[in-house]
């Protein structure tokens, strides 16, 4: 993993590597992640653990943490109720990559809630927590202020490889280049796109 986090009574720890490579994104989403742990850890009666568990399929069991890693957002575990593979090492990992993808993808992740039903409870009941805690957070506050942003060097950065593709449409390099940004910052469904332009030039 490039970066990663850990939490005590009152402090969260994170480490980066030494290439400095890990984008602004995922570095949030950790921040994200740990800080749901150590609120957890201190708000204990204000979260439903069994509920959370309910919502998984039947039979379902975390599988520990030898057997998952990618933290990153995907569609394979969607329908049965799980944002990225790492959470389904652990009912408390799985509930701080909600927490992740939440604060930093709101706007991905609500879409995702309003097609899969187990995805939609474990995120009523993450804002449910999280609004328990502090009023001001609410459903409205993760669809209008939360929404996913890039940087302001991120976007002068897609400004200049937009332009390049308007130059020369067909270049397909360009088309490559401005996917690996997309990937680098979280925009997946986006990096797919000129990937599938790519491809069909």
């Amino acid at each position: 993993m490039p970066a990663t986090g850990t939490y005590g009574l009152r402090s969260l720890y994170l480490k980066q590597d030494r290439s400095g490579e890990v984008p602004e994104l995922t570095r949030e989403a950790i921040l994200h992640h740990e800080f749901c742990h150590l609120l957890h850890s201190s708000h204990k009666s204000l979260f439903a653990d069994q509920a959370w568990c309910k919502c998984n399929p039947d039979g379902f069991s975390y599988l520990g943490y030898s057997r998952v890693y990618d933290f990153y957002p995907t569609s394979n575990y969607l329908g049965d109720g799980f944002v990225c593979n790492f959470g389904r090492s652990d009912w408390t990992d799985d509930m701080a990559t909600y927490a992740m993808w939440l604060f930093v993808k709101s706007d991905w992740l609500l879409k995702q809630a309003s097609q899969y039903p187990r995805v939609r409870a474990k995120c009523d009941m993450l804002m449910a927590f999280y609004g328990n805690i502090e009023p001001l957070i609410t459903v409205e506050h993760f669809q209008s202020y939360c929404q996913f942003q890039l940087s302001h060097r991120d976007q002068d950065r897609l400004k200049t490889l937009s332009s390049d593709i308007s130059a020369n449409p067909i270049n397909v390099n360009a088309y490559c280049t401005r996917a690996r940004f997309y990937t680098n910052v979280g925009l997946y469904e986006e990096a797919i796109a000129d990937l599938d332009r790519a491809l069909r030039i």
